[in-house]
């Protein structure tokens, strides 16, 4: 089986890593938060919840760039593991999976041309 977008890959899961360390750096901030605010009378419950809100917005949004990478580990996947990264890297507004998501495309479109020119029908030129 042929292998799929190489640096779409690479790109996309350093995107992907992004993700969670922006995931992490959010929860420890949120601890933080937290710890400072266990003397307060009235503490920022709203604060908790809009980083609890995006720690699940990039977390989530990071596992499901790590499942378009791995669509664009094959041949027969790679053009649509590429639109996926595509479109979770600009959700999340990450830069890395853009570009994994653009160079992923342009590798499976290359390859969705040599995978169509090998599986034509040969006619038999002497019929």
């Amino acid at each position: 089986m042929e292998e799929g977008s190489r640096a779409g890959r690479i790109f996309a899961t350093i995107g992907g890593f992004f993700n969670m360390a922006v995931m992490v750096f959010l929860i420890i901030r949120l601890v933080l938060l937290s710890v400072r605010s266990i003397k307060l009378e009235n503490p920022p419950y709203f604060e908790y919840f809009i980083f609890l809100f995006f720690v699940f917005y990039f977390g989530i949004l990071g596992l499901l760039i790590f499942f378009s990478v791995s669509n664009m580990s094959y041949s027969f996947s790679t053009a649509k593991g590429a639109k996926l990264c595509l479109i979770y890297g600009i959700m999340s507004l990450n830069v890395f999976a853009i570009f994994g998501g653009i160079f992923g495309g342009i590798d499976g479109k290359d390859l969705k041309e040599n995978r169509s020119e090998e599986t034509k029908i040969k006619v038999n030129p002497n019929f």
